[in-house]
């Protein structure tokens, strides 16, 4: 697969141009074309934001403390149900 920081860089990565003409030729919406190009350019370091992996990270972490909160609530529920019985 051809990834955007395979694209020759002697000028603009995102000229109109050649978003138009990318897109159309991997036949994507210049919308697409333009974010991956973003996210590419964060990838490299050359823009500030969240890379790919750390956003792979975050939603990891996300679903894991869904999870966990998950697992905590049915445990509540467990030790009440128990010290019900218990009495």
């Amino acid at each position: 697969m051809l990834s955007m920081l395979d694209i020759p860089r002697s000028e603009p990565l995102i000229s109109d141009v050649r978003l138009r003409g990318s897109s159309s030729d991997f036949g994507l919406s210049e919308t697409a074309v333009r974010l991956r190009v973003s996210q590419a350019e964060v990838d490299a370091g050359e823009k500030d934001g969240l890379t790919s992996s750390e956003g792979e990270e975050l939603a990891a972490l996300r679903q894991e403390n869904r999870r966990l909160r998950e697992d905590f609530g049915i445990l509540k529920r467990a030790t009440a149900f128990f010290a019900k019985g218990t009495r």
